[in-house]
């Protein structure tokens, strides 16, 4: 039976599903969760969760649409780059005894490609609560905040103005994920 756009695989094919998942994949550096200073008049902003990338052959062989939002970047900040950048970004998982989990990316304006972004599930366990529920995504390299932290701006306002930001929705595939695998709950600042 063929249904167009969808793959079938038969039990036990667990290799085959997995380089299918990675096919065409960039794999990141790691990932982490930015929690902002308290803020003014008492607002509070949520915590940012950062993907960090390679700014190299590992990213841009496979992506090569990063090198060209990594320039926008380097124009105009990433505050003013959100405002312009129209990307569809969502979440997509594999399970399995090394779970993976991809934060897939479809640049439509100013730039128009795609970069899928992989993640070991385990390595970063205690961090997918803070997305699987809609996030705020920083796309970034150690790089890049290494040199805006030497700025006399706060780290969490430095960590914004050096990524791409956007905006992800609720995950039901993180949310079932994290279910599955019992990774722990996000630990909250008070």
């Amino acid at each position: 039976m063929a249904v167009r756009g969808v793959r079938f695989f038969e039990p036990g094919d667990e290799e085959r599903q997995r380089q299918d998942f990675l096919a065409g994949a960039v794999p990141a550096a790691r990932a982490g969760v930015a929690v902002p200073e308290a803020g003014t008049h008492g607002r509070s902003l949520d915590p940012l969760f950062a993907v960090f990338v390679h700014e190299d052959s590992r990213t841009f062989g496979a992506a090569p649409v990063a090198r060209e939002v990594l320039a926008l970047l380097d124009e105009v900040g990433g505050i003013k780059l959100a405002q312009h950048l129209q990307v569809h970004a969502s979440w997509a998982a594999l399970g399995g005894p090394n779970p993976l989990v991809k934060l897939r990316l479809c640049f439509r304006a100013p730039v128009q490609g795609r970069a899928d972004l992989v993640l070991s599930g385990v390595s970063h366990a205690r961090l997918w609560h803070y997305a699987a529920h809609g996030a705020l995504i920083a796309v970034t390299s150690m790089e890049r905040i290494d040199q805006a932290a030497s700025g006399a701006v706060s780290p969490f306002a430095s960590l914004m103005q050096a990524s791409v930001l956007l905006t992800v929705g609720a995950s039901p595939t993180l949310i079932r994920m994290i279910s599955v695998y019992g990774w722990p709950p996000a630990a909250r600042s008070s």
